[in-house]
């Protein structure tokens, strides 16, 4: 393997492993220096160029950041605005470094076994440490939803949750890619673990995303493969974890219950519903909050529908209307619009949606569809969809996330190159 293949892969390796560790944030961006200069010394300034030509949403991604960018430019609120471009600046170093190169398959797999392998080793640690102030304190609060992720790694359980996600379908892949390999069996406890560990970090969407992959993964085994008793035991092995996983460790179902309380009233002030807490309708959350916020930000957005209201603005006009309406649970809470889309929506206008959308998600998805790399289509599809109850862009982790995995994936070095 070349010298630059594998400080490639040792930037991607440290890339991920400081995803993990946050608090480290002079770490953090050296290593992400060290992703982009490595990526970018993968080949020439020519290849570049013909890659570009040949990978035309590159373009349509770096347009939609010329809008962002445009868009801060304009705004009253410089500060706010500057504060709101860091966390969208990998939509920018991360097309021009990683998807402007051709990532050949070993390579490829490589990085993604290892970035799996480092993922499971954060999930690992979580659960453990998780376990051990469960018993410690004799509560097993401690094992759920962001008590469970955030004393290890000090991030929220929605992204763990995700990357949890991500390493599932990584070693699904691995174990499918060698049927004959004698070690693939190792990946079957490690995922069952990911399962368990994805339903106790308790992330509403992506659990749903991750059980309707898998579903139809066995589906597709049942019907296409004609692999009837693979697909029916895959299907009978995850209704039996989940329902074993709900036996010993219910508190989780409470994030479901929430789903029968939609209802809202702005002026409401009651307490924020938790996991360890018994739910009733007074309540505020996870699904009638959100329904509040998305109209309060629908409503922003049919102000000034074609440009939006521009970065730098977005928070102060959405908190005016949440003052107007007397929402003081999001006034005190400081609430995002908890949905990527129509935060650009509010800040970019329909014409920022559609760049994004055509760009980072249609184009891409149709590049990895031609390509048949269903992996890639599984990862960029749980972003996609992840997106829609959480504001991935307005944290520096969620930009690098997304930046990274989408033209990561997307640069993958086919037989046709």
């Amino acid at each position: 393997m070349p010298v630059r293949h594998k400080l490639f892969l040792l930037a991607v390796y440290l890339f991920t492993i400081f995803l993990f560790l946050p608090s480290l944030q002079a770490f953090n961006f050296l290593c992400t220096v060290f992703l982009v200069i490595t990526a970018m010394s993968l080949n020439s300034f020519k290849e570049k160029l013909t890659i570009l030509r040949e990978r035309k949403f590159i373009l349509g991604m770096l347009f939609f950041f010329i809008m962002v960018f445009i868009s801060v430019l304009v705004s009253a609120n410089r500060n706010s605005a500057f504060r709101y471009l860091d966390s969208r600046l990998p939509l920018l170093y991360f097309p021009l470094s990683i998807g402007l190169v051709r990532i050949d398959k070993e390579l490829r797999k490589k990085a993604l076994t290892g970035i799996a392998i480092i993922i499971s080793v954060a999930a690992l640690c979580c659960v453990a440490y998780g376990i051990f102030r469960a018993v410690q304190f004799h509560n097993t609060a401690y094992l759920y939803n962001d008590a469970l992720s955030e004393p290890v790694t000090g991030l929220q359980s929605i992204y763990v949750s995700l990357l949890v996600n991500i390493a599932i379908f990584i070693f699904t892949w691995l174990y499918l890619a060698k049927p004959s390999h004698p070690y693939r069996y190792i990946l079957i406890p490690v995922i069952i673990f990911l399962f368990a560990a994805s339903f106790l970090l308790a992330s509403r969407n992506l659990m749903l995303v991750l059980y309707t992959a898998t579903l139809i993964f066995a589906l597709y085994h049942i019907i296409k493969k004609r692999k009837y008793l693979e697909g029916a035991t895959l299907i009978m092995g995850m209704l039996i974890g989940v329902f074993l996983i709900v036996k010993f460790f219910p508190k989780t179902i409470n994030r479901f219950r929430e789903l029968t309380y939609t209802n809202f009233n702005f002026q409401q002030d009651g307490a924020e519903s938790h996991y360890d807490m018994a739910l009733d309708s007074t309540q505020w959350n996870g699904a009638n909050s959100r329904r509040a916020i998305w109209q309060c930000g629908w409503q922003l957005f049919r102000q000034n529908p074609v440009f939006g209201v521009h970065l730098g603005e977005k928070k102060d006009r959405l908190m005016e209307i949440y003052r107007e309406k007397k929402f003081g649970f999001a006034i005190r809470t400081q609430k995002n619009l908890h949905n990527n889309y129509l935060d650009i929506l509010v800040s970019l206008g329909i014409t920022g949606l559609l760049v994004f959308l055509v760009s980072w998600i249609i184009l891409p998805l149709l590049s990895l569809w031609q390509q048949q790399e269903m992996l890639g289509i599984t990862i960029l599809l749980t972003f996609a969809l992840a997106m829609v109850t959480e504001n991935y862009f307005d944290r520096s982790l969620g930009g690098m996330l997304f930046g990274f995995f989408i033209t990561f994936l997307v640069s993958h070095k086919t037989s046709k190159n």
